[in-house]
């Protein structure tokens, strides 16, 4: 304030503050030069209940502007939560229906780009579940018209093996039918990402259909196969096809890579009373640590690891064992016996 007065200002105003709230002071000159009143100085306190008037009057403002936005945002949040609703439904009913609102502003163009994307979506669906319904009925004629007449031709061969010194046929038959089990199986895996038709299955009955199926192949590669069963049924649940696909490919990979006089040994037993363990052993030449290392690497299943793999790395028969075990809440262990050769092993609970 002085130095506004000593610029020669014709007064100055400044608050006033004080232990109860703040006033207003005010400095005029009084044109007495050098004398003792050459400035008069008023002071005005500060009202009573200031404080406490401040506060009511920001509430107030306060509840009234929110009041004011609050009405005028009212229609806007009503016609979104009722879009919203409407987007749910349609994601519900598979797209079928579209988000209608009859305003023409702002959110009604995104309601129209909402109703495009829905019909886009409806299209793509349609087009994904004809393509599901294709794959499913070629899986299935693949399994009847040509996976089933292997298996019968397989069998066929087996029994004539014997009378021939090289059962080539027998061989490339069962690697066939292998292989177009092995893709069936990936479809339906890729199908289907939960654990599809899970039932009771008998894994006694199964290991034993499967060892006898590869007892021809054996005697043909020179490997003697043993088998060690429980004298009760061993019941899980499992896709029966899968889980029968899943043995039938560790014990294809224990005699193909076995050693001439060689031997496998299939071993079923309960660990407990809610578990059992399936271990598959063979003599064969086994697996370097750094092929192991991939070989047991975790990894997505894809479905094509048949095709273009490096050296090394698991097949389309070891990738379908170790979704199939992963896909039923059952476990898969690889392992390098230091004796030499290798086994697989797989346990979980019984039903």
């Amino acid at each position: 304030m002085r130095q506004r007065l000593q610029a020669r200002a014709p007064e100055t105003v400044a608050p006033y503050e004080t232990e109860t709230g703040t006033g207003v002071q005010i400095a005029v000159p009084t044109g007495w030069i050098g004398g003792p009143c050459m400035y008069f100085l008023g002071r005005m306190e500060p009202q009573p209940d200031q404080s406490s008037a401040r506060i009511w009057l920001f509430v107030t403002s306060f509840v009234v502007a929110f009041g004011a936005a609050l009405a005028a945002a009212a229609p806007m949040v009503l016609r979104v939560r009722k879009l919203s609703g409407q987007a749910q439904q349609a994601k519900n009913d598979g797209f079928s229906t579209l988000a209608l609102d009859g305003r023409k502003d702002e959110l009604n163009a995104v309601t129209f780009v909402y109703n495009d994307a829905v019909n886009e979506l409806r299209l793509r669906k349609a087009r994904v579940d004809d393509l599901d319904a294709g794959l499913r009925r070629f899986v299935q004629s693949t399994e009847d018209d040509v996976a089933t007449p292997l298996r019968a031709l397989e069998r066929t061969l087996a029994l004539e093996a014997p009378h021939h010194d090289e059962p080539t046929a027998l061989v490339q038959a069962h690697d066939l039918a292998a292989r177009v089990d092995n893709l069936t199986a990936a479809a339906k895996l890729r199908m289907s990402t939960h654990a599809g038709d899970a039932g009771d299955v008998d894994l006694t009955d199964l290991v034993a259909r499967v060892v006898a199926r590869h007892e021809p192949l054996a005697r043909a590669a020179e490997v003697s196969m043993t088998m060690t069963l429980p004298d009760v049924p061993v019941i899980v649940r499992a896709d029966a096809a899968l889980l029968e696909r899943t043995v039938a490919n560790i014990v294809d990979n224990a005699v193909r890579y076995n050693r001439p006089n060689g031997s496998v040994a299939v071993s079923l037993t309960r660990d407990g009373d809610r578990a059992f363990r399936l271990m598959v052993t063979d003599t064969g030449g086994g697996i370097g640590a750094e092929d192991f290392k991939t070989l047991t690497a975790i990894r997505r299943f894809r479905g094509d690891e048949h095709r273009n793999r490096r050296p090394g790395a698991p097949g389309l028969g070891l990738a379908v064992a170790r979704e199939v075990a992963d896909r039923f809440g059952l476990r898969l262990d690889l392992r390098r016996p230091a004796a030499g050769g290798f086994e697989a092993e797989i346990s979980g609970p019984t039903a």
